[in-house]
């Protein structure tokens, strides 16, 4: 009865009581527990540095890399290309020891979304969007310093529209001003460059939904095996890719379609002038598995 007057308050109150999942499949997986290994395949595990597991999580010391301090702490997942489509949720349980500090980063040149916990412990979402626009949307949430929460992101390209969740509650309920942009960086980190900060504190369960299905279901971003430039280009792009003197490549709109098709040589330039303003996907196949390159025309 209690549970159901809570559940009644919350909707009564316009808050919504856990993401939206619908239509989205778990495309990556890092418990942390033990390593930091990925659970479902799809990816390679998570790039890290002077961490230690306890506890069931991953501890961060909050110790920035560019400060010359050799005890420095990274935490970096492979590239998650799913994070460049129409919809995607990003969930990560977190115990937080100090404040004015990122809690987690999306980019690691090119950071474009982040939640932080600042001075005054409120967690809040910055974004880097078109327009170079730098949205910082308060949650309002204050946090209790070594305590466990669970967080939660979801994002629309469609609509635009953004949604914070602390212990599935609703926190952030935006239309953003414009396109997330996030130049083909898809990696999430325990750092802010544009800080210099790093996380302190405890991760566990990153958990990243996403629009994923045939052979998109292990397509990965990687520039050491598939790059593509100039990007953004204008009318065409030049392919360098590891494995093969010769290789299929297609390119797809954000909604999945084959535009074109074609057998290239390694470093020959393809024709994309026929393609309007927009964001593509270019992939390589190789080895049954599919490789993709954002492209921006």
């Amino acid at each position: 009865m209690k549970k159901t007057f809570i559940l009644l308050l919350l909707w009564m109150t316009g808050w919504s009581y856990g993401q939206d999942l619908s239509g989205l499949q778990l495309v990556a997986d890092y418990p942390f527990a033990g390593n930091a290994d990925e659970q479902t395949g799809n990816y390679q595990p998570a790039n890290t540095h002077n961490v230690t597991y306890g506890g069931g999580a991953v501890y961060s010391n909050g110790i920035y890399q560019g400060n010359g301090d050799p005890n420095y702490c990274w935490i970096e997942t492979d590239d998650i290309q799913e994070l460049t489509g129409n919809k995607f949720v990003i969930k990560l349980d977190v115990k937080i020891e100090e404040n004015y500090k990122p809690v987690f980063v999306i980019g690691d040149l090119y950071l474009w979304l982040s939640v932080d916990i600042f001075s005054n412990n409120e967690l809040r979402v910055l974004t880097y969007e078109t327009g170079n626009f730098n949205g910082c949307y308060n949650s309002g949430f204050i946090a209790q310093l070594n305590t466990w929460y669970s967080l939660g992101i979801m994002y629309d390209a469609t609509t635009r529209k953004l949604e914070f969740y602390v212990d599935n509650v609703k926190k952030i309920d935006t239309i953003l001003q414009g396109d997330l942009d996030h130049h083909n960086e898809t990696n999430l980190l325990n750092t802010n460059r544009a800080w210099g900060k790093a996380f302190k504190g405890y991760w566990k369960n990153l958990k990243i939904y996403g629009i994923s299905g045939g052979s998109n279901s292990l397509a990965v971003l990687h520039h050491n095996v598939f790059n593509i430039y100039p990007n953004p280009a204008e009318q065409f792009i030049k392919v360098d890719f590891a494995y093969e003197q010769k290789a299929n490549i297609r390119i797809r709109d954000m909604q999945g379609k084959i535009l074109m098709q074609q057998e290239v040589n390694n470093h020959r330039y393809i024709d994309v002038s026929s393609l309007s303003k927009g964001i593509y996907q270019v992939e390589y196949i190789y080895n049954n598995r599919t490789y993709i390159q954002k492209l921006i025309k």
